[in-house]
């Protein structure tokens, strides 16, 4: 009787942890996605600055042509560089928010039941019906906003090389610093802005153990999580 008990005490202290564990993640993934919004507004008020003043330099009657042309490269060149930057950002941003909502996939079957994983849905839902719900994914989108939105920078910025650099472009050392600035932090946002790529297998059958969730038969063995010691955090494939 002792050793049944001490067996239930065991699976309970082991259920409880598993529940918070799937609290911590629910949590977590709702912080992520605060501060997916709240960085998505930052960038937003900065590069409708930069377009404003890009504009506003266009459009300005007081300033010599080379002063306007090396106004307008250096607005477009920080254009290209901060939304860029807000599409890594997006990207990282969905990134560790698909972490946690795995780590609510594998957590919440032993707990609650498939609640987060089930989409509920009508069945006669059409996209060309404006007034309908479609399943657009409202990260996705915005990764591709961004995306466009650096193309548009970039297209001001070889726009203003092409129309007012055509000659003397040697004798004036403001664009050539700008443009091999932005090219070098381009490149370092690209590869200096990753986080720690090493990574060690792990069957969900080891997680799942780690949880003190049931194993069924179904997930036995398989390869389907890889962790990152150096920051703790796991990633479902």
């Amino acid at each position: 009787m002792e050793q049944r008990g001490g067996i239930a005490g065991e699976q309970t202290e082991k259920k409880t942890k598993a529940e918070r564990a799937l609290e911590l993640a629910l949590e977590i993934r709702k912080f992520e996605i605060k501060l997916y919004w709240k960085r998505a507004t930052y960038f937003w008020a900065f590069l409708a600055v930069a377009l404003a003043g890009y504009l506003t330099v266009l459009d300005a009657k007081n300033l010599c042509p080379q002063d306007k042309a090396d106004a307008l490269l250096v607005v477009s060149c920080l254009g290209v560089i901060f939304s860029l930057a807000w599409y890594f950002v997006n990207r990282g941003s969905k990134f560790w928010q698909e972490n946690w909502e795995k780590h609510v996939d594998l957590l919440e079957n032993g707990i609650n039941g498939p609640l987060y994983k089930t989409i509920l849905s009508k069945a006669n839902i059409r996209w060309w019906k404006i007034t309908d719900p479609w399943p657009f994914s409202v990260s996705r989108i915005n990764q591709l906003l961004s995306l466009f939105i650096t193309l548009i920078f970039l297209a001001l910025t070889t726009k203003t090389v092409v129309n007012s650099y055509q000659s003397g472009w040697l004798l004036n050392w403001l664009p050539i610093l700008v443009i091999i600035l932005t090219f070098v932090w381009v490149i370092i946002l690209a590869w200096g802005g990753l986080t720690d790529q090493q990574e060690v297998s792990m069957t969900e059958t080891e997680y799942r153990k780690a949880f003190g969730l049931e194993i069924s038969e179904e997930v036995l063995d398989q390869e389907t999580i890889r962790v990152r010691p150096m920051r703790r955090k796991t990633k479902i494939l």
